[in-house]
């Protein structure tokens, strides 16, 4: 009977030893979503930049958003604790503000709003016709399938 425990234990703890050292140099994922401020709508086809502060290779790794607004990367051989600076842009937007993200373990998430560029104002008599009403809040995210995968190194 004790042989059959001393095998048990060695297997448990090659499968839990095996999945910390997955856990620890897996691939990190960062996503979100790009977001129109004025309306709380989706921002389709925004380009987002990621910069990687203190590596070897910095980026900048871009993706584009999809149809729900998300994007998404996987960065290989980064560091937990490392800072990347996200980045959005997209035509009749002004660019977003340069947000800073701190990765750690679990999710690593930042959705970004963009500000529509403002338009001159209609000529006198005309009024605005407004295309949809605001929503009061943003939309559900919805994970992009597709995920740009990169290398990087520390």
């Amino acid at each position: 009977m004790g042989k059959f425990f001393g095998w048990l234990v060695g297997i448990l703890a090659s499968i839990i030893g095996g999945y910390i050292l997955f856990y620890i140099t897996r691939p990190l994922q960062i996503e979100g979503m790009v977001i129109d401020r004025s309306q709380n709508t989706a921002v389709e086809k925004a380009l987002v930049t990621i910069e990687v502060n203190g590596s070897a290779n910095a980026g900048p790794f871009d993706d584009s958003t999809d149809a729900n607004g998300s994007y998404g990367m996987e960065l290989s051989g980064l560091g937990w604790r490392k800072t990347v600076v996200v980045r959005a842009k997209a035509g009749g937007f002004e660019d977003s503000a340069p947000a800073t993200l701190v990765i750690a373990p679990g999710g690593n998430r930042k959705d970004l709003f963009l500000t529509p560029i403002s338009s001159p104002a209609p000529p006198p008599g005309v009024t605005p016709s407004t295309s949809r009403p605001i929503a009061m809040r943003p939309p559900a995210y919805v994970k992009k399938l597709s995920i740009q995968k990169f290398a990087t190194r520390r």
